[in-house]
């Protein structure tokens, strides 16, 4: 999994969808008006090693929402996330190490 954000927030039970807005905003580390990020975007927020929420992110109109109370998270997100292409893990199955897969048959466009 990609971090989106290279550094974990502080949250005083903001609004999640603030925090989502900071982490998909992200590329590469840097905000620019000419990144690109590629729909569904699979978000994953933990505290600590412990995965507390996945939500989907189907397009830049949509906000998901995550009750967040204050505590530090981190956000890993995964742009252009598929279950056709990548097996996709659910919240209990979600560690910060766990890798990401293709699909079985599938390969990476070079």
């Amino acid at each position: 999994m990609r971090k989106t954000s290279g550094r974990h927030r502080r949250c005083r039970e903001r609004a999640s969808e603030e925090l989502f807005a900071e982490s998909t905003d992200m590329a590469g580390g840097m905000v620019s008006d000419k990144a690109t990020i590629n729909y569904p975007v699979m978000a994953y927020v933990f505290q600590g090693e412990e995965c507390n929420a996945v939500r989907t992110i189907g397009d830049e109109g949509q906000t998901p929402d995550v009750p967040l109370v204050e505590e530090t998270y981190s956000v890993y997100a995964i742009e252009g996330a598929s279950t056709d292409d990548y097996v996709l893990l659910n919240a209990s199955d979600s560690l910060t190490s766990s890798a990401i897969a293709l699909c079985e048959g599938m390969s990476m466009a070079t």
